[in-house]
């Protein structure tokens, strides 16, 4: 190869960088372009800035002035504030001198008031007292004008009657007795027979003056002076309404109208044959005269009321409103109230009334007398059983102690403590049935065991008397004793047992025949029984 060739390959590799410095150079020629406007730009920015702050320098010069002038301005306020300044101490010297003129003015204004409130006191006293005279003027021309009017009105007046006739039949008719009173009275009402026989309703009843007529409603019946018929109705017949009225002032008045009964005889509702007793009862639940029986006979059907009045006047409904046909009459009281309440030991006053349908009303008193009366109280207070461990056909001892805790005494009967008995015995078998139950009243200790089927009726087959002293102390020797309020009785009992039983459980109870158990189930004993 020769060296032009070479030069000539060397003259292409150097021409393609050559080209690209070509074409960078006119790149940063194209930038520098860009730099030289962005250059002379700036610069017209800054020839704006200059002229700007030419302006604000002018400005400056000017608020440089303004401001001198205001410096001026504010020394001239500052001489006239000095003057308002004293200005205002004057007035403050001029206020307080005011204060303290309205102080005082404020000290006169409280005298002031002080003076109107003791004038106001006065005149309200002033006030009063002429209202309590002008009142007093007002109450007795008032009463004068009332005084005027009665004196002027009659002192009876307008008596009528709403009916002439009246026929009782036993349905509630009436008629009515009005009449007028003009000035306080006293008034009485009756009626008059043919006979001259006067029937008295009201007696001098007193009556003030109403605008009102007075009205007595008449059923046919009168009062009486009888103290057992204490109302009864009238015959038929003619007869005079009478009303008298006596004034204050002793001025009579009398007015009649006439009336006429037209009515039927019939039986009284008289209360026969009665019979109260014992007329002495102490319901303390002995079966001794706890109650008393009150028998009695009605000829005609009646309406009943019993009650027992006590001597301080408390009274005690027994029976209320009773419908009671014309027969035989029985009732039984116990000392109680309807409620059950025992009422004390005293005297009472049995009050029986019995009234028909046509008014008549009878009664009947019978005294009563409540003495030791109570209700019974015992206690179980120990027992004991033994041995615990017996061979059939022995002995088994039982030791029961009993106190009365009531306030009343505890009737009882035997046997008596000691008695023994065998398992296949009961109370009401021995002796012949001498100590079967007795109804009411009696008490008696008893022992049951828990396989005893025998129920209610055979419940505490083995009983004792409750007593602290052999038989022939007794009460009534042999039959019954009382086991007085406070005392306490030991008893011992015997059962041989016969019962085909390994463990027989035993317990004591109290018992008041007829009545129920108290005190059930109690002292429970395991019995072991070998064979």
């Amino acid at each position: 190869m020769t060296s032009d060739s070479r030069f000539s390959v060397l003259s292409s590799w150097f021409l393609v960088p050559g080209s690209w410095f070509l074409v960078l150079g006119s790149q940063f020629l194209v930038l520098g372009s860009q730099f030289s406007v962005l250059g002379s730009r700036f610069l017209v920015l800054g020839s704006e800035f200059s002229v700007l702050d030419s302006w604000f320098s002018v400005l400056g010069s000017w608020f440089l002035i303004l401001g001198s002038q205001f410096s001026v301005l504010d020394s001239w306020f500052s001489v006239l504030g000095s003057q308002f300044l004293v200005l205002s101490f004057w007035f403050l010297v001029l206020g307080s001198q005011f204060l303290v003129l309205s102080s005082w003015f404020l000290v006169l204004g409280s005298w002031f008031l002080v003076l109107s409130s003791w004038f106001s006191v006065l005149g309200s006293w002033f006030l009063v007292l002429h209202m309590q005279r002008i009142i007093a003027l007002l109450l007795t021309l008032t009463a004068l004008l009332i005084l005027s009017s009665c004196a002027n009105r009659p002192l009876l007046s307008d008596v009528r009657l709403s009916a002439s006739e009246l026929r009782p039949t036993g349905a509630g008719e009436t008629v009515t007795i009005a009449y007028a009173i003009g000035r306080p009275a006293r008034v009485t009402v009756a009626l008059v027979d043919d006979r001259g026989t006067r029937y008295t309703l009201r007696r001098d009843e007193p009556r003030a003056p109403s605008g009102e007529p007075y009205a007595l409603r008449f059923d046919g019946t009168a009062p009486t002076d009888d103290p057992v018929l204490l109302r009864r109705m009238l015959p038929g017949g003619a007869y005079t309404v009478v009303v008298e009225v006596v004034g204050e002032d002793g001025a009579r008045q009398t007015a009649e109208q006439p009336l006429t009964i037209i009515g039927q005889e019939a039986p009284l509702p008289l209360i026969e044959n009665l019979v109260v007793y014992p007329d002495t009862i102490s319901p303390n639940a002995d079966a001794i005269d706890d109650v008393a029986e009150i028998t009695y006979q009605l000829p005609t059907t009646a309406t009943v009321d019993i009650v027992v009045a006590a001597q301080d006047g408390a009274t005690f409904p027994f029976v209320t409103a009773a419908e009671e046909e014309p027969a035989l009459q029985k009732h039984v009281w116990n000392g109680r109230t309807v409620d059950g309440a025992l009422l004390p030991d005293g005297a009472y006053t049995l009050i029986i009334r019995a009234q028909d349908r046509f008014g008549n009303l009878v009664e009947r008193r019978n005294p009563i007398t409540i003495s030791g009366g109570g209700q019974p109280e015992a206690l179980i207070t120990y027992s004991y059983m033994a041995p615990q461990s017996v061979m059939l056909g022995d002995v088994i001892t039982v030791t029961v102690r009993v106190r009365n805790t009531g306030k009343v005494p505890i009737r009882t009967y035997g046997p008596p403590s000691g008695y023994e008995y065998d398992t296949d015995q009961v109370f009401s078998s021995i002796e012949d049935g001498a100590y079967v139950s007795r109804s009411g009243g009696f008490w008696r200790v008893g022992v049951d065991w828990d396989a005893n089927s025998g129920g209610a009726a055979k419940r505490y087959p083995y009983r004792w008397t409750i007593s602290p002293r052999p038989p022939e102390q007794w009460r009534v020797p042999f039959e019954e004793d009382l086991l007085m309020p406070g005392e306490e009785a030991e008893i011992v009992g015997r059962i041989r047992i016969r019962q085909p039983e390994t463990k027989m459980g035993f317990y004591v109870g109290l018992i008041q025949d007829g009545v129920g158990f108290f005190q059930d189930r109690t002292g429970r004993t395991i019995i072991n029984v070998g064979f």
